[in-house]
């Protein structure tokens, strides 16, 4: 996964492994690296973080999405993830602090 690669709209979905059944939705919305914000969709409906973003590789498939904005708390700031598969729909897996490791799907 790379800077360009993040743009776009990502949406959690239970899949295989990663279906928590929660009925919690994670966005991540990203229309540019200056304007991104990743919220949880449940009854409470809470903005976890929204600023800047980039995308830092680690090593083989293993990435971290850092964020330079506002955040509820610090632990939101840089979200390990992995996983990044390019084929349609593209789709990738973040851990998430808090909600645990899901599975991302781009929506557009």
């Amino acid at each position: 996964m790379n800077n360009e690669e993040i743009i776009g709209t990502w949406k959690s979905k239970d899949f295989l492994l990663y279906a928590y059944r929660d009925d919690k939705i994670i966005t991540l919305h990203v229309p540019d690296l200056e304007r991104a914000t990743l919220w949880v969709k449940d009854e409470n409906n809470l903005t976890l973080v929204q600023g800047n973003i980039s995308v830092q590789g680690i090593k083989n498939d293993i990435f971290e999405i850092n964020f330079n904005g506002d955040a509820i708390h610090e632990k939101y700031n840089t979200i390990s993830s992995r996983m990044h598969m390019k084929s349609d729909p593209q789709s990738f897996l973040i851990d998430l602090p808090d909600y645990g490791e899901r599975y991302m799907e781009k929506i557009n």
